[in-house]
Parts: structure tokens; sequence; C-alpha cells
């Protein structure tokens, strides 16, 4: 609870001590306040940290301020991580390769386009470098879809992937 400057200070010119007595006053309550504001935050903070097995009373201020620095920066790499592994995911991070005048690959959106004809499907995907899964994904697909793959093959132009699969639905 902070004291009332204010308050001190009258009660202190009432009993007739000088000026500078008062100003010496008043900086030790401005400073008591301080030292109480501080104690508050360091509770506040202390009841951020995980509860340790070790008696929290017992650690000085500075040990309770280094284990904050040291549990902020450990939750601060596994942010980091998290969103690198979210990135990796969804496919936004791939690991860069480069062509001949040591360029990075562009990043291509893959396109998959579906034409049926009678019992006959023929299926054309276009996608980056590093997409490859995406290939194995459909040909799973088709498998689950008890439809036989005839024929698939695929061919590389600069930077991204060409594969056709023909394929026919079993009767």
């Amino acid at each position: 609870m902070a004291l009332s400057l204010v308050n001190v200070i009258g009660k202190e010119m009432k009993r007739g001590l000088q000026p500078s007595t008062s100003r010496r006053t008043e900086r030790k309550i401005i400073e008591k306040n301080r030292r109480n504001r501080m104690k508050h935050l360091f509770s506040v903070l202390n009841s951020h940290l995980p509860s340790q097995p070790s008696d929290q009373e017992a650690k000085s201020l500075l040990d309770q301020i280094d284990e904050a620095i040291r549990y902020i920066k450990g939750l601060e790499t596994a942010v980091k991580e998290a969103q690198d592994k979210k990135e990796n995911l969804r496919g936004k991070k791939r690991p860069s390769s480069s062509t001949n005048n040591n360029e990075s690959a562009a990043i291509i959106s893959p396109r998959i386009e579906i034409r049926v004809r009678d019992s006959s499907l023929e299926v054309i995907l276009t996608s980056g470098l590093h997409d490859q899964f995406i290939f194995s994904e459909i040909l799973r697909m088709l498998h689950e879809e008890k439809v036989e793959v005839l024929n698939a093959n695929f061919s590389v132009v600069g930077n991204s992937v060409y594969h056709l699969v023909h394929a026919k639905a079993r009767t």
C-alpha cells in the first residue's frame, strides 16, 4: 500500500519540521513506494513461472529473475520451432536448391487436372521440384478408389515437374 505523500508532509508541517526534512521524507516515501511496486512486479513475474519442486521462497530475487529469463528464452525457442514445423508441414518452407547460376528455385503451387473419357482417366499434375509427396498421394488415392494405373511418367522442365498418369476404372 502506497503512503500518501500529502498526509506525511502535512503532518510534518504541523509538527514544525523544516522543508529540507520534508524533502528528505518525501524522497524516502517515493523510494519506499518504488521498492513496494518492484516487489509486487517481481511477485507477479514469479507467479507466471511454472512451479518448481523446490521452495520458491528460498530463492533470491536474482535467482528468480534468472529463472524467468531462462523460462522466457525457452518459450521463444519452442515458439520458433513450432513455427518452423508449421511452415514445413504447410509446404511453404522448402529446402533451397540451386540452379546453374546459383539462384534459388522458385516455389510453384501444385496444379491438378483430371480428364475422364469413358472408363479411362488421365491425371496431369504440375508441381515444384520439392512436391513429390503430392504425386504419391494421387497414386494412393487412385489405389483406394480401385482404379488401375496403366502408365505413369514424369518430366522435369526448369523448376517444374510434370506428372502424367493414365488409369482405368476396374470393373
